[in-house]
């Protein structure tokens, strides 16, 4: 079998066994964006020597803008809600081949907000048998990173943070950008971010005392 994590901006092929054991994989840069719609033809050059007939496809690639829009499983929810969601591609897509794509998890707050994954869900799914069942918090670190409460076998609710997108945005058009310097990862800057923004406040107002911290040398630029 073949699995396949195909997000915004990267692609990742997995060759397995029946085993569900990693045989060979392969990472490139052709995601959803990249690709001006041509999904058949890419993945076709990303597998080209791999002779697997069944094919199952996580992430952006089930989202409006990838191959085959997919609806979302609403939490709570865990294996057998999102396996019996599976869709398989129409088989004139992709006709030498069988194709499943995997669903996202939807959840929604007490303000009635919604929120989304698509492939992280695929991820929490690999640790489920891992975690204990009484309620836990699984933290998927990324451009938007999640923190999700899983109990029981199932992902009860999440929540997205844009961290990696504020944090590119931060540096490329912002005044804090200017302060930084390239260098090694600071794990004592890293550690008083943290105390810093679990202080009460506005997060806009604790960004500023990023600025104002360097102006007055209690912050060093890294």
């Amino acid at each position: 079998m073949i699995a396949v994590d195909w997000g915004t901006t990267s692609l990742r092929v997995f060759r397995l066994d029946e085993r569900g054991r990693m045989r060979e994989q392969r990472r490139s840069a052709r995601g959803i964006l990249a690709v001006d719609g041509r999904f058949a033809e890419v993945l076709s050059e990303e597998i080209v020597d791999w002779d697997d007939t069944l094919i199952v496809m996580a992430g952006m690639i089930g989202s409006r803008q990838g191959w085959f829009e997919m609806p979302y499983v609403d939490c709570p929810a865990g294996l057998d809600e999102i396996a019996s969601a599976l869709q398989r591609l129409p088989a004139d897509e992709f006709a030498e081949r069988e194709i499943w794509i995997v669903p996202g998890l939807r959840s929604r707050d007490d303000s009635g907000a919604y929120d989304v994954m698509r492939g992280e869900e695929t991820q929490i799914c690999g640790v489920l048998a891992e975690l204990a069942s009484q309620p836990q918090t699984v933290c998927l670190p990324g451009t938007h990173s999640k923190l999700a409460t899983v109990a029981n076998g199932r992902v009860e609710r999440f929540a997205t943070a844009m961290t990696g997108e504020l944090f590119e945005l931060l540096c490329s058009h912002s005044v804090l950008g200017r302060l930084m310097k390239p260098g090694e990862h600071d794990a004592d800057a890293f550690a008083q971010g943290v105390a810093h923004a679990a202080r009460a406040g506005d997060l806009l107002h604790h960004l500023f005392a990023v600025r104002t911290l360097g102006l007055f040398d209690a912050l060093q630029p890294i």
